[in-house]
């Protein structure tokens, strides 16, 4: 008989246990769905950040053709300012940089296809141009 209580005792700690244990997770489930969500509360000095655009973002933007792209330089003899150019045609009338005691190589579309050649000066742009 001692057995038997003792198994009846354990199955009504089991039990007393998965009640307590149930009832507390639905009181915790009822107590945050219950509550209202927080209204955020607007920042006084909040408003729009203004993003001044760069010359060619302006270039492409003030453009009528949707295939208009700009095209940026860099290094020793280029350009500063961009140029519009239309990605449905070759790119016309690109600058030819002149430097004293080297010839124009030509414009690379990537800063690792300029540095493939052996050049002495190589930049990186959007067109790299590169002078031997």
């Amino acid at each position: 008989m001692a057995g038997g209580k003792r198994k009846r005792k354990v199955v009504v700690f089991i039990i007393t246990a998965v009640v307590l244990l149930g009832g507390g997770a639905a009181g915790a489930y009822a107590w945050i769905a219950g509550r209202a969500p927080e209204e955020p509360v607007p920042r006084a000095e909040a408003g729009v950040i203004e993003h001044p655009l760069t010359p060619a973002q302006q270039l492409v933007a003030d453009a009528d053709d949707p295939q208009a792209c700009a095209v940026t330089f860099s290094g020793e003899g280029a350009p500063a300012d961009p140029m519009l150019q239309s990605q449905a045609a070759l790119y016309q009338n690109l600058p030819i940089p002149a430097i004293e005691g080297k010839v124009f190589a030509g414009c690379y579309p990537t800063a690792a296809a300029a540095a493939a050649l052996i050049c002495s000066c190589c930049c990186s742009a959007a067109y790299s141009c590169c002078c031997c």
